[in-house]
């Protein structure tokens, strides 16, 4: 018979989740159909943003990306992949946390994740953070694929999945279609091969205590969609819409 002596490792997911909660970013697409969302990680302290190609593929408008529910910036696209669903962001900012990139060829089957990701914009803002596992891979026309059970819902998508150690090994996609119980997420490996050259930082992401450069303040109150601002405090710009 089988028998091990080896202890039983615990994750701090609450401390996890405090380290990755600031580094992911509320995703605003105007479309023909009006407005769109998602989720992204930023990946660098300059302003490059992970995500799923499906979160701006139909973006005929701007490309808002909300940082801490807080400050808000106009975003370009640098990359995008519809096979692999992945696409990769610029906002105009430095001094932003970031998290680093794990290894998705190391994941392990039943190994315990977290996805993190916001709602679609008519149900108020606030990050949602579900856990799951890691039920296996999946490889289509190519691409490498992480099957999980998190209980993600539309917002989620270009989120990250993330694992013990605080790093992104997927983007979270799609659901199965004849089993929407199970969902699926580009393995991060697959989005490296976009991330410009010299885009990902070394080592750990260094605590930040002052506010990112370049941002949009939100005031603070209550709104509704499209509230627009005039030029506020000294260094702030000009809010022209906002989205709480």
């Amino acid at each position: 018979p089988f028998t091990s002596t080896a202890s039983a490792q615990t994750t701090d997911w609450p401390t996890v989740i405090r380290a990755v909660r600031p580094a992911v970013v509320w995703i605003l697409v105007e479309t023909d159909e009006g407005l769109g969302a998602g989720s992204g990680t930023l990946i660098s302290a300059d302003g490059y943003i992970l995500t799923a190609n499906r979160v701006i593929d139909d973006a005929t408008g701007e490309i808002s990306v909300v940082v801490e529910e807080t400050y808000r910036y106009t975003a370009s696209v640098i990359s995008s992949d519809p096979d692999s669903d992945i696409a990769i962001l610029k906002i105009p900012a430095t001094g932003l946390t970031w998290v680093p990139l794990g290894d998705s060829d190391q994941v392990d089957i039943e190994e315990e994740i977290r996805v993190f990701g916001y709602p679609l914009p008519d149900v108020g803002v606030g990050l949602i953070v579900v856990r799951g596992i890691i039920q296996g891979t999946r490889v289509r026309d190519g691409v490498r694929w992480l099957q999980h059970n998190a209980t993600t819902a539309a917002g989620h998508s270009g989120g990250p999945v993330v694992n013990g150690k605080g790093e992104v090994i997927g983007v979270h996609s799609s659901e199965l279609v004849d089993q929407p119980e199970y969902r699926l997420a580009t393995a991060v490996n697959e989005a490296r091969r976009f991330i410009p050259s010299g885009v990902l930082p070394v080592g750990a992401p260094p605590p930040r205590s002052t506010a990112p450069s370049g941002m949009v303040l939100i005031p603070a109150g209550s709104f509704q969609m499209g509230d627009s601002f005039g030029e506020g405090n000294p260094g702030e710009r000009p809010v022209h819409t906002v989205y709480v």
